[in-house]
């Protein structure tokens, strides 16, 4: 199985690259992670050397609720800022000076939909400390969609509770994540996973079923196809699928205290977020190894046929320059 990176590999290799120029060079970079979180990366200023990163999701304002404001304030500081309209104007002057049109106002209503500002300089930066440099900026998804799971996991490292289910809509009403601390000892972690095509059901049920098995030292996986788990009971507005669609199934992730304790907090919600997109991701190269084996026999089974095939029948010539057919 592959494992999936926790940064966004565009943005860090972008970030990478100018600092190993020794002198920034002009950047507009659109780019998304697979679970659809969008970041745009623009460089101004003196020399290029001022950088914005931009991000937008559709669970930014729950998250933000939820401990997303304050962990992307301790991590960026005063680098951190939410977007608003004035800020966006500021940004970007040379496209509200344009003539009124139809693309302009595309372009202002596009910017306007980012949440999230992390404004950074590139300067000074020591050669050893670019992966580190680049990692942090990266990250910056993982600091804000772990906020949840990391705020609980830091309570029960001071045997505390919070109360409360989080909701979280990752992608859509049906693609979500809910995060509850049980006590201080355990947390469960319940995601709702939209397959689209009926065959994606197939090869998603028999992938989670491998995560049920008993691992030691492993959390507990419990995969309801289309039941809702008893951690959901009593939840209103539960994710219901379009006609036509097959059910939305659940997958439970029960952590326990050994996995977040000596240092572990942020290791271990940055790969419980990450799993939405590892099984996608996983689905889809079955699909794509599948499709490879049998175009590969396709191709194999018209070779022999073709050396099966039967040469028309040849004619032959006598001494005399007669000719006959054998």
């Amino acid at each position: 199985m592959i494992l999936l990176e926790n940064v966004n590999v565009v943005l860090r290799e972008e970030l990478l690259q100018q600092l190993r120029a020794g002198k920034p060079s002009p950047v507009d970079l659109k780019c998304a992670d697979f679970d659809g979180v969008e970041y745009y990366l623009v460089n101004q200023g003196p020399e290029f050397s001022t950088f914005y990163l931009l991000l937008r999701a559709h669970a930014t304002s729950t998250l933000m609720q939820n401990g997303g404001d304050r962990a992307l304030s301790q991590v960026y500081g005063s680098q951190y800022s939410s977007l608003t309209p004035q800020k966006i104007q500021q940004l970007f002057p040379d496209i509200y000076a344009r003539p009124p049109s139809p693309d302009r106002e595309k372009l202002i209503n596009d910017l306007q939909t980012y949440q999230i500002l992390i404004t950074f300089p590139m300067v000074g930066v020591q050669q050893a400390d670019f992966e580190k440099f680049a990692d942090k900026y990266a990250l910056v998804k993982n600091h804000l969609f772990s906020a949840p799971i990391i705020e609980r996991m830091n309570a029960a490292l001071q045997k505390q509770t919070v109360p409360g289910i989080v909701d979280i809509q990752l992608r859509s009403q049906t693609e979500r994540m809910w995060v509850q601390q049980n006590d201080t000892d355990r947390l469960t972690v319940t995601f709702s996973i939209n397959f689209t095509d009926p065959d994606d059901v197939v090869f998603g049920s028999v992938f989670l079923k491998a995560f049920t098995q008993n691992v030691p030292n492993a959390p507990t996986v419990t995969f309801n196809p289309p039941n809702v788990p008893l951690e959901l009971r009593g939840v209103s507005n539960l994710p219901i699928p379009l006609a036509g669609r097959p059910p939305v199934s659940y997958v439970t992730l029960a952590v326990y205290g050994r996995h977040w304790s000596a240092g572990k907090v942020q290791e271990s919600a940055f790969t419980i977020i990450t799993f939405r997109n590892y099984l996608h991701y996983h689905i889809k190269c079955c699909k794509s190894y599948l499709h490879t084996r049998m175009r590969a026999k396709v191709h194999y089974l018209l070779q022999l046929l073709n050396r099966a095939r039967h040469d028309a029948p040849k004619e032959k010539k006598t001494a005399t320059g007669k000719t006959f057919k054998k």
